[in-house]
């Protein structure tokens, strides 16, 4: 039996083994069925998960945080892709010269689902504080 690469990126395997340890941890709870309503600087706003966060490195934290608004699909089970539709930095933040990732983002983007005849895209902005 022969294997085919079907691609392949060069990557730092040690920093991209504690991302994907970190990823694993992840376990976020879905309101999918359900509205689970919170406020936010007065206004109403409908959550569609959350997740308790332990402990971590910050950069593996904003890498798996950056992750889950980029590709959406790797968490949420009836997303078959997200497009991002826009995504725009309000200000570039300044922590000790590290890259923050989505900090201080806002995106818009479009989550495409697997059931085509019987779920509706979702289109969401995303707000990164």
């Amino acid at each position: 039996m022969s294997h085919q690469v079907l691609g392949v990126e060069e990557v730092n395997t040690a920093a991209e083994a504690l991302r994907i340890a970190e990823f694993a941890k992840f376990k976020p709870a879905y309101y999918l069925e359900e509205i689970n309503e919170i406020q936010i600087n007065g206004s109403s706003w409908r959550m569609l998960a959350s997740v308790d966060i332990e402990n971590s490195e910050e950069d593996h934290f904003l890498a798996v945080m950056d992750k889950w608004t980029l590709s959406a699909e790797t968490i949420i089970p009836p997303v078959e892709r997200t497009v991002v539709d826009d995504l725009t930095k309000r200000q570039e933040p300044s922590h000790n010269g590290a890259d923050l990732g989505l900090v201080n983002s806002h995106i818009r983007r479009t989550l495409i689902p697997k059931r085509k005849g019987k779920d509706c895209w979702l289109e969401e902005d995303v707000v990164v504080s």
